[in-house]
């Protein structure tokens, strides 16, 4: 009671110097609740997700304030992660029903579904491809976010079925990445042919996972034991690239 109140007094007053965890947090636990609710390794429920999109839209309203000058960069990935992902649900619930991939937008719906600008997010209207690039790649410089934001397609990691938060987001990325390496999607050895073919992720953004050495180096230590030590054997082998699969990710097709 005396913290809450401690607060209350900072917000009538504006005293900056009392304690930093007094300024308002967003709160990402409705969009966490609807994803336990309607993902299923990794696929979503679509058409249980339609009956509460009240929840899904008044979460997003949520996140159009700005953030605080020094907010974290703990805070920053968490905020554009879950607005990237809440967003991408969001868009495909309103055609739902009509696309059998995300992909059909722009032809059927007449706007692009990456580079439409319609999102209101900590204070700036932006677009998927904004939010991915401008924000997470650009700003924050954080290769492990291309495990976690979903474009609503098989090919695209796992939706996690739970928001991602400041406090945990290092270990939530680390294991968006075990669970994406360790899936068909992600990375597939062949021990006979002593090759590995990997998303197509990693081609597409190869520049953000090679910063600090080869790609390969990048994958190890995410890769699934036995991958991993396959790799520490077999330091150069083959490296391929899977079809992506643009189907949309619901759990009922």
């Amino acid at each position: 009671m005396r913290f809450a109140m401690l607060c209350f007094v900072a917000m009538v007053l504006g005293a900056a110097l009392l304690p930093l965890d007094c300024k308002a947090q967003v709160d990402h636990s409705p969009l966490g609740g609807l994803l336990q609710r309607h993902v299923r390794e990794g696929l979503v429920d679509y058409a249980g997700m339609a009956a509460e999109v009240d929840v899904l839209d008044t979460y997003i309203e949520s996140l159009a304030a700005p953030l605080p000058n020094d907010a974290s960069r703990e805070e920053k990935l968490a905020l554009y992660i879950n607005a990237y992902n809440a967003c991408t649900l969001r868009m495909i619930l309103r055609h739902y029903g009509d696309i059998a991939s995300i992909t059909e937008i722009e032809d059927r719906f007449g706007y692009h579904q990456w580079k439409h600008e319609e999102w209101r997010i900590a204070g700036e209207t932006l677009s998927l491809d904004q939010m991915e690039h401008a924000k997470l790649r650009d700003e924050l410089q954080e290769p492990r976010i291309h495990f976690a934001i979903v474009c609503a397609s098989i090919s695209c990691p796992p939706l996690r079925a739970g928001a991602y938060t400041a406090l945990d987001i290092d270990a939530q990325l680390d294991e968006a990445a075990r669970v994406f390496l360790a899936s068909p999607e992600g990375l597939v050895l062949d021990k006979a042919d002593s090759s590995i073919t990997i998303s197509r992720i990693f081609d597409w953004f190869a520049g953000d996972f090679t910063r600090g050495g080869t790609l390969l180096e990048f994958i190890a230590p995410y890769a699934p034991e036995d991958i991993r030590q396959w790799l520490e054997d077999n330091p150069e082998p083959d490296v391929g690239f899977l079809d992506y699969n643009w189907s949309l990710n619901d759990l009922t097709s």
